[in-house]
């Protein structure tokens, strides 16, 4: 009886939704994680289902239920009472079961998708050859450096595993330019995104400044105030359905390098522009970038000779649960 009842308010649902998505569509949708791909089909259902076309049919379906303003509607009354939750309650309330979770007063942190294992000491030691030229910037999860934001039931689900591989990929690797993290956003200051899950200004510019410390070793570099700017909230807008607009110190680099070195950077999301301003690296270096979803591996060999330096950035967590096995050197 219980799921009769269940299945019969799934299906007045969605019938809601579609009937309203037809007459009273919304301007501006709710992206919850996707949008509906909208394959351009412009016949009435009434053709579609006189065609028996079940593909068109069935996305013009989704779309029209996507645009209801009651599916709006209903997602936003739900986001905001999630989100009016987060100083009350000391769990995560959120609704929603995405990549993320909500700390202290809202701040958002990213799940661990994999607990990777205990890297084994001889699995990846770097060719001595190319000890000068590698620059290894492996980030950590942010719920790794500000602890203090996280629920004490949260703290239970950190990966140990993530600083352990760190420490050990240190320890056989010897003098190798392997940025520590851990120790550079030590401390009071805020290195990460409010309502996102990557580095802020100051973040980039703390790891920034250490990267040059490397290229540019005869030359001094300072982080200084630049003004504020609009914070990061692209994925608490995206998955939490929340929009905010919080303005945060914006930092820079001076002086600018008096030398600019050739380098490669092998990067995934840290360093898109959002995070990363292109114009403020292109001050320092002459750069080339390479996702890590472009290749299947790369050796190092074959790149050896035309950068100055190349850097190898990643997400702790992916880096050495899988990226780690893509680098041949």
């Amino acid at each position: 009886m219980k799921e009769k009842s269940l299945l019969s308010f799934t299906i007045f649902l969605l019938l809601f939704c579609f009937i309203s998505g037809v007459f009273f569509p919304s301007q501006n949708s709710y992206s919850y994680v996707n949008q509906v791909e909208n394959l351009g089909e412009e016949r009435s259902l009434l053709e579609l289902v006189l065609k028996n076309n079940r593909l068109e049919f069935k996305n013009k379906i989704d779309n029209y239920i996507f645009q209801s303003s009651v599916r709006n509607l209903s997602l936003e009354i739900m986001a905001e009472f999630s989100w009016s939750m987060q100083g009350v309650l000391p769990i995560d309330p959120q609704f929603f079961n995405t990549e993320v979770f909500y700390g202290y007063d809202g701040e958002l942190f990213p799940k661990n998708k994999d607990c990777s294992s205990i890297i084994e000491k001889n699995s990846y030691i770097l060719d001595k050859k190319f000890k000068d030229k590698l620059i290894f910037i492996i980030v950590p999860l942010k719920q790794e450096i500000e602890t203090n934001k996280l629920h004490d039931l949260q703290k239970n689900n950190l990966c140990k595993k993530n600083l352990m591989n760190f420490e050990t990929f240190i320890e056989v690797n010897g003098n190798s330019y392997i940025l520590n993290i851990y120790d550079l956003f030590f401390g009071n200051d805020t290195f990460y995104e409010f309502g996102d899950t990557h580095w802020n200004s100051l973040g980039f510019n703390t790891v920034l400044k250490e990267v040059l410390s490397i290229t540019n070793s005869n030359e001094v570099f300072n982080i200084e105030d630049d003004g504020t700017y609009r914070e990061n909230n692209n994925v608490l807008e995206r998955l939490g359905l929340i929009k905010t607009e919080s303005y945060i110190k914006k930092y820079t680099i001076n002086p600018v390098a008096k030398q600019k070195q050739n380098i490669l950077i092998i990067r995934d999301s840290f360093f898109e522009n959002d995070y990363s301003p292109v114009k403020e690296i292109e001050k320092f270096f002459t750069v080339t970038y390479l996702k890590w979803g472009e290749f299947e591996s790369i050796n190092i060999g074959d790149l050896y000779e035309d950068f100055d330096y190349i850097i190898i950035e990643s997400s702790i967590d992916v880096f050495f649960s899988d990226r780690i096995s893509k680098i041949n050197n």
